[in-house]
């Protein structure tokens, strides 16, 4: 491995491809497609209750393509927005900062450990996580056996605003912010090669950490989200959520290879679940084709990643490290 393809690694940065235009592209067409069959679609109350449904997925999405990014994955998605989501019911149903701050520290606590498992114990992210999905479920059982609880009313108030709508935007420009730090680059470089990222001096341990870290706030952030539009804890309310994140984040341009797309990608690729749930519910379809569609999408979106990458799913870090190695020892 020569040091400039190290030095390559560490000032790597988030790029667009026209892969990435596409979502962008489907989104504008999904609005014109819920715009033909409700003409009031464009109205302001209307895009805000669109975000206002789609802001715990969307966050959702931007976590599962934030670990996406360094090669990993996050199997745990539903279940730690579940344990945010019953924690703020049972626990804060009448305090909007307790609600916030409970929420935002048991999607902390939850990535740490998922982090802590991935970087210094060096296991698998897909098993670690479906494990952990499994425990926080049983958590979140423990905490409410059924549904009930409460959400603080100010919370239910905020989320039928233009609040929604103003996080996204936030927490995109945040993204864009973050991505061209130096834990950022990091995080691309990382992604993309981490026997480069290694000899580059990137601290793999840290940034692996941070990541799981920074993606769980997130999710603790789409279990308020949750628990604002359903007005109360579910044990199993999070469950369908893994699979439509991990959708949208591939819809969204962001490859399972790591290293490539960004979280914009992520929020479009939501989006576009929550519009196409809308054109089936006003088109009169089934609802329960709904995860016909979800699958087929994630499917087509891998099809898509092998087309334009080569690959359908990453290699082994030793293989794909070995390949590198003859490819620059020729």
């Amino acid at each position: 491995m020569s040091t400039a393809v190290a030095r390559r690694t560490l000032a790597a940065r988030p790029r667009v491809e026209l892969v990435d235009l596409v979502i962008w592209v489907i989104l504008a067409a999904l609005v014109v497609a819920n715009l033909q069959l409700n003409p009031s679609f464009l109205e302001l109350d209307n895009i805000y209750f669109t975000f206002g449904s789609a802001l715990a997925l969307v966050l959702a999405a931007m976590a599962a393509g934030l670990v996406m990014l360094i090669a990993e994955i996050d199997l745990a998605i539903g279940a730690v927005m579940t344990l945010a989501n019953v924690c703020i019911a049972a626990w804060a149903p009448e305090s909007l900062p307790l609600a916030l701050l409970l929420g935002s520290a048991v999607g902390v606590a939850c990535g740490l450990v998922a982090g802590g498992l991935v970087s210094f114990l060096r296991l698998p992210s897909i098993i670690v996580t479906l494990a952990l999905a499994t425990v926080w479920g049983g958590v979140a059982l423990y905490v409410m056996e059924k549904p009930g609880g409460a959400a603080p009313t100010e919370l239910v108030d905020m989320i039928l605003g233009p609040v929604p709508l103003i996080a996204c935007v936030a927490v995109g420009i945040a993204w864009s912010w973050f991505s061209r730090t130096k834990t950022g680059r990091r995080i691309y470089g990382l992604g993309s090669d981490e026997l480069a990222a290694y000899l580059s001096g990137i601290p793999l341990h840290t940034t692996k950490l941070i990541v799981f870290g920074v993606a769980g706030l997130l999710l603790g952030w789409a279990g308020i989200a949750l628990t604002a539009v359903t007005g109360g804890g579910d044990p199993l309310v999070g469950n369908p959520y893994t699979l439509q994140a991990i959708t949208a984040a591939v819809l969204g341009g962001i490859s399972f290879q790591g290293g490539r797309g960004t979280l914009w990608g992520a929020i479009a690729g939501a989006l576009v679940l929550v519009l196409i749930t809308s054109v089936v519910q006003l088109s009169g379809v089934s609802a329960f084709y709904q995860g016909v569609v979800n699958g087929g999408l994630l499917v087509a979106s891998v099809a898509l990643s092998r087309l334009t990458t080569g690959r359908w799913l990453p290699l082994p870090r030793i293989a794909i490290a070995s390949r590198k190695g003859s490819e620059d020892g020729d």
